[in-house]
């Protein structure tokens, strides 16, 4: 009974704030609270810069994480993230994210189905408040004034341009098809000073955990913006990633579940380009340089997206309500979307024994269309703890794993759903691959004796166009291994080495 009499206290409690703008302190406050209500899948952390907590003005950058093992990284359950208030003076996002963690806490202790399937595969992290110094001078300033006060940190430094300018670097390699991924090692990093301490929380954030989908939320216009935000000219047209169909597709996943952005109206006076269906493409719109959603996608293994949730950055806080009313289902749809595509683990055979492989990569071709095979020129790589997430449309797809002083295995893989919120909520494709070592020859004797616990047939798709002679080999030994360690049957499938 005291629990239930707490937890309507909360309710009470973030209800009657809803009409206002919480304070820095506040946020601190109700993410705390709500944690405390709902202790078995969330915790609170505070982002830091090599063990410093505090902004320039003395403010944290707090977190609330929700899963079903909260406090640590587990095997095959993707981490998503959101972030708010990059620029201190658009306030929307940061009220979205704690209207999302109360809502996440109530729906859960309530047993809503939905949200306990959520939390139970994924790992969400929410970041209310990127540039608190920032807001506070906005908050503390003329109401009138808001809009266009305290978009700047403490420092008078644009966030949003003050990542490493990884664009311009991709660019250079296209010329000799040079690398499109994990172009930047923070930790590597000898001079950080040169970033503002708050790009350093965010960055020493993506080294400390494997972030798959992210999206940071940002306000003054109606739209889903995606990368690139630069161009190779410089010039306002537009730039697609490697990765162009999967992203539009995630900016679709959200803007279609937000009822005014899907009409792709721009009303903002600042510009005069209408978005169809409530997406563009960032350097089409304006090119910039310095973005954190380019720095997600360039340096590390996450997909990042801009919202724009509205037109007003600091709008009066009796209308909060209104945008809570039209992006609740979109954030649920969008963070639906971490479990698109394949996901699996990587481990290296060296005859004796396995070993996990951080840093394998998983390189992808995308073969929907026999007669034209379109090479994903983006890799993702695997965690510290052999994992890998790839992100995909539907369709098929050959999947290629590599690993130093190993070698490489292959697959073809027919993807036939994506996520929705509305629906049902299935997790990605599992591809567990086990690489030999390049001394081995791989043989379905040696194969029997490999002890590993999720193994499982492959799934006989071997028309990968000239392809097929190699898949048909690793089938075969594929279908052996099953019949030797049919007592540990799993997952969805195990790969052999290509023979």
């Amino acid at each position: 009974m005291g629990q239930v009499i707490l937890f309507l206290a909360l309710l009470h409690l973030v209800s009657a704030y809803w009409d206002k703008q919480h304070t820095n302190g506040e946020i601190s406050y109700l993410l705390n609270d709500i944690s405390k209500e709902c202790p078995d899948i969330s915790h609170v952390y505070q982002l830091d810069d090599g063990g410093d907590k505090y902004t320039a003005g003395g403010n944290n950058l707090t977190v609330i994480v929700f899963a079903k093992y909260p406090f640590s990284e587990v095997p095959g359950v993707p981490e998503f993230k959101y972030v708010a208030n990059m620029h201190g003076n658009e306030a929307v996002g940061r009220e979205l994210l704690l209207r999302l963690a109360f809502d996440i806490c109530k729906r859960w202790r309530n047993m809503d189905p939905k949200i306990s399937r959520l939390v139970g595969t994924t790992r969400i992290h929410l970041l209310p408040t990127m540039n608190p110094d920032g807001w506070e001078k906005a908050y503390k300033s003329d109401e009138k004034m808001r809009e266009d006060i305290g978009r700047l940190n403490k420092n008078r430094t644009d966030l949003n341009r003050d990542f490493p300018d990884l664009d311009q670097k991709v660019f250079n390699y296209a010329f000799d098809n040079g690398p499109t991924d994990h172009l930047y090692n923070y930790t590597k990093e000898k001079n950080k000073g040169r970033f503002q301490k708050e790009t350093r929380m965010i960055m020493q954030w993506l080294d400390q955990y494997n972030f798959v989908l992210s999206a940071n939320i940002h306000g003054g216009d109606l739209v889903v913006n995606y990368p690139y935000d630069n161009s190779p000219s410089g010039r306002a047209v537009p730039s697609k990633t490697p990765d162009h169909n999967i992203f539009l597709e995630l900016a679709h996943s959200y803007a279609e579940f937000n009822p005014l952005m899907r009409e792709g109206i721009n009303a903002s006076p600042e510009f005069d380009k209408d978005f169809k269906h409530g997406t563009v493409n960032g350097a089409d719109w304006y090119p910039i340089t310095g973005s954190m959603q380019d720095y997600n996608y360039l340096a590390t293994n996450a997909f990042e997206l801009t919202l724009e949730v509205g037109i007003p950055k600091f709008p009066p806080a009796e209308e909060l309500e209104n945008y809570w009313d039209q992006n609740r289902e979109a954030l649920y749809n969008f963070m639906a979307q971490v479990h698109r595509g394949i996901k699996g683990s990587i481990h290296g055979f060296d005859g004796q024994k396995l070993t996990v492989l951080a840093n394998a990569v998983v390189s992808v071709t995308n073969t929907t269309d026999p007669n034209n095979a379109i090479p994903i020129t983006h890799n993702i790589w695997s965690g510290s703890n052999g994992y890998y997430y790839r992100l995909l449309n539907r369709g098929r797809y050959t999947v290629t794993f590599k690993a130093l002083g190993y070698v490489p295995a292959i697959v073809c893989v027919t993807i036939d759903h994506v996520p929705e919120w509305k629906s049902s909520l299935q997790e990605a494709k599992i591809l567990n691959a086990v690489l030999f070592k390049e001394e081995i020859r791989p043989s379905p004797q040696l194969m029997s004796q490999v002890n590993f616990k999720d193994t499982i047939n492959s799934y006989g798709d071997t028309r990968c166009g000239n392809l097929s002679s190699r898949i048909d080999a690793q089938q075969r030994v594929s279908r052996h291994w099953k019949s030797t360690r049919t007592d540990s049957i799993k997952s969805d499938v195990v790969l052999a080495p290509i023979i």
